[in-house]
């Protein structure tokens, strides 16, 4: 049902993509380049995060997870399900599907990834970012990890692609304790904004060019 789709998604990935053009749509204040990243006196830390495509009712998804309120800079923040490179991933895909797996539930091993996102640095955390968009052939049954998730978001790609999703909102930053006005996707009553955002945003156009 969905074969050509994912065949013409697997095709854009494997092409030059849109990257900052796309990342700047929902940019909410200016960041390094992951290039310039490196070049800083501390080295970024490389992380992995999922956009998992599965089918659901007659409509493709993808999931999300909001973080538990805590001290740290993504507190109460809506991501993909990812984390930090450890030493034991072969790659960065490892890293994401081990992730996804620990966060979620969902068994690497019927996860087949079909590209990669440009890569996005995060200087809160000082994370180089880099996505990948796997694919399960059906509906995953989540099973939040307490710890690391606070909630588990469903989206369609519908929802996703739809122009009135993506709303200008003003965020209260916890760290900085301000408020700042922000591009956003208003999915399923949530707020998405900031590197998960930027992360959708190019998504969003390689699936509606």
């Amino acid at each position: 049902m969905y074969d050509d789709f994912i065949k013409l998604l697997e095709s854009k990935l494997g092409k030059d993509l849109p990257g900052d053009l796309s990342h700047q749509k929902m940019m909410s204040y200016s960041r390094p380049t992951a290039a310039e990243a490196f070049n800083h006196k501390i080295p970024p830390r490389k992380s992995g995060v999922l956009l998992l495509l599965y089918p659901k009712g007659d409509e493709m998804h993808t999931v999300f997870i909001k973080r538990p309120s805590y001290k740290g800079v993504h507190s109460a923040q809506i991501s993909f399900p990812g984390g930090r490179h450890e030493p034991e991933d072969s790659d960065l895909e490892e890293t994401a599907l081990r992730e996804a797996e620990e966060e979620v539930g969902v068994k690497r091993n019927d996860v087949r990834i079909i590209g990669q996102l440009s890569e996005l640095y995060i200087p809160p955390s000082n994370f180089l970012v880099y996505p990948s968009v796997g694919l399960i052939d059906y509906e995953p049954q989540f099973v939040p990890q307490e710890r690391e998730v606070d909630q588990i978001i469903e989206s369609s790609l519908q929802t996703i692609i739809r122009e009135e999703t993506i709303e200008e909102r003003e965020i209260f930053i916890k760290n900085y304790n301000r408020h700042i006005t922000a591009p956003t996707f208003q999915v399923e009553g949530h707020t998405i904004w900031g590197a998960t955002a930027m992360i959708l945003a190019e998504f969003k156009d390689l699936i509606v060019d």
